[in-house]
């Protein structure tokens, strides 16, 4: 085992890395193996895989209350009783079980159709998160209106059907007897401007308003969204491979990812509603990954300001008046920002806990090939996805989850030497690997930003989460999903329609 002054010694030097890494706006774009890509690992999903993660994120996601740090993730247990397993980045509560409780047993009950049903429960206890990502995707969708005009006059639509697939409830809905003479392009400029102004609407909802309101104005906002989602343009835009725009596909991918965050709140859950009553008709028994003992877990105090941090990054080479200059004009706020963040309380992720929980040393017939998948309400971290890189490679077992943003998260806590863990000098290799990655980056970091160059940023990545929908669940079940969405929409429309253009 680790001596703990060793292990808390790494954890203070990779909390104060991770930490320039965060100040500098760091986000890994160049992932090196096929666990999470720049594109999600959607592509080397199984079949099975494929349905069981999005079940598993929208659980996830469905236990989110929208507070900083609550971060749930999720897995099946298989090695007896088919189990739900559950983790989060603290320690779960009271609250939070009885959370999963109430989801179960509403999502298998005989009065729960769709994800209309489920609405309460969900703006009960994810109004926040929801709140957010309508909030995010809003701002994406303003952004990508100013440019839409552009983009239109290069782009040769093809037939309604194609272009706007599964939208016949749409179009009936919002242009009725004239939805046969709008073109392709207008509809495009009118959906952007059905999401902004329904967005509108529900952003003016307060306390005195009904919860049926509440929901249909979130329905009618989904209604929208998964038609955008869906289109032809929108698919095209991301698939571009052309550099000459490649912010155009950047901007299509943070639009198609933010849609998909919000329509995870129906979509998904219809997927998890689904899911449960073919597989746990009876329940979902469930439990919580306990307290995980010898971890880097602790709380960090940085000191020296960012200079120290950046001196000992560059191997207590004392950097240029040209390099210690280019924070201060670059990232005016830096100084003020690392003084806020200076206590740091480490915790080791949800991910990581369920792995280490579920996981048991190498035994060559345990089909430790076969793909383990853990959902998350959140985008696995840089940290995460390092570690269980590492892990797998190690161990020849394939965990993964759905995606990954690379960001750093100078809380990130090092598991230390779990029980079946290869050491190596008193380290466990698979920690090892992830300080030994994070070092790298933050000097290539160092040497690509300073005195004039930045690397790239989060927001030229793409998302890992395409979570309920980007998977066609038939046609058949997405026109029932477009007509219960559009009841809704229909009456939130009406009350309306002065601010809605009539084509």
């Amino acid at each position: 085992m680790a001596p703990r002054s060793k292990l808390m010694s790494a954890q203070e030097r990779l909390s104060e890395q991770l930490q320039l890494l965060s100040q500098f706006k760091y986000s890994d774009l160049d992932m090196p193996y096929a666990g999470v890509g720049q594109h999600s690992n959607k592509a080397t999903r199984s079949l099975d895989t494929k349905d069981i993660i999005r079940i598993l994120d929208t659980i996830a996601v469905a236990l989110t209350t929208g507070v900083a740090g609550d971060v749930y993730a999720a897995a099946f247990d298989t090695r007896g009783r088919l189990t739900l397993v559950l983790a989060k980045n603290e320690r779960s509560t009271a609250d939070d079980d009885r959370a999963v409780r109430h989801l179960c047993s509403l999502i298998i009950s005989p009065q729960t159709s769709a994800a209309r049903d489920v609405f309460p429960f969900l703006f009960a206890r994810c109004r926040a998160n929801i709140q957010k990502r309508i909030a995010k995707m809003e701002a994406v969708v303003k952004g990508f209106s100013v440019g839409i005009d552009e983009v239109l006059k290069d782009y040769k639509p093809k037939s309604i059907d194609e272009e706007l697939p599964l939208s016949t409830d749409y179009r009936a809905l919002r242009y009725g007897d004239k939805r046969d003479e709008v073109s392709v392009p207008q509809m495009i400029r009118d959906l952007l401007e059905v999401i902004k102004v329904t967005v509108d609407l529900f952003n003016s909802l307060d306390q005195s308003t009904s919860q049926d309101d509440v929901h249909g104005t979130f329905s009618a906002i989904v209604f929208s969204a998964l038609v955008l989602k869906r289109s032809r343009l929108l698919r095209s835009l991301c698939e571009f491979q052309g550099f000459i725009h490649r912010g155009r596909t950047l901007e299509a991918e943070r639009l198609k990812r933010r849609l998909a965050k919000v329509c995870q709140y129906s979509e998904g859950i219809d997927d998890l509603i689904f899911y449960a009553k073919h597989y746990f008709p009876a329940g979902i028994p469930h439990c919580w990954v306990g307290p995980i003992e010898g971890t880097g877990e602790t709380t960090v105090q940085l000191y020296g300001g960012y200079i120290g941090a950046m001196k000992r990054a560059l191997n207590n080479v004392t950097p240029s008046q040209k390099t210690l200059h280019a924070p201060r004009g670059r990232f005016p706020e830096m100084g003020e920002e690392w003084n806020r963040s200076s206590s740091i309380k480490t915790r080791v992720h949800a991910e990581i806990r369920i792995l280490l929980h579920l996981d048991t040393p190498f035994d060559e017939n345990s089909g430790h090939s076969q793909q383990q998948p853990i959902g998350c309400s959140k985008r696995s971290c840089l940290c995460c996805t390092l570690w269980i890189w590492a892990y797998n490679k190690k161990h020849g077992t394939n965990w993964l989850t759905s995606g990954s943003h690379g960001k750093p998260d100078s809380a990130w806590a090092l598991p230390g030497p779990y029980a079946h863990a290869w050491m190596k000098d008193g380290q466990s290799e698979v920690d090892e690997a992830v300080i030994d990655g994070v070092q790298e980056r933050l000097t290539q970091t160092i040497d690509l930003l300073f005195p004039m160059q930045r690397r790239l940023s989060d927001e030229h990545r793409s998302s890992g989460s395409e979570l309920g929908g980007s998977d066609s669940d038939g046609e058949k079940v997405a026109k029932e999903r477009n007509q219960n969405l559009a009841s809704d929409a229909n009456r939130v429309w009406a009350n309306i329609s002065g601010k809605l253009k009539r084509h």
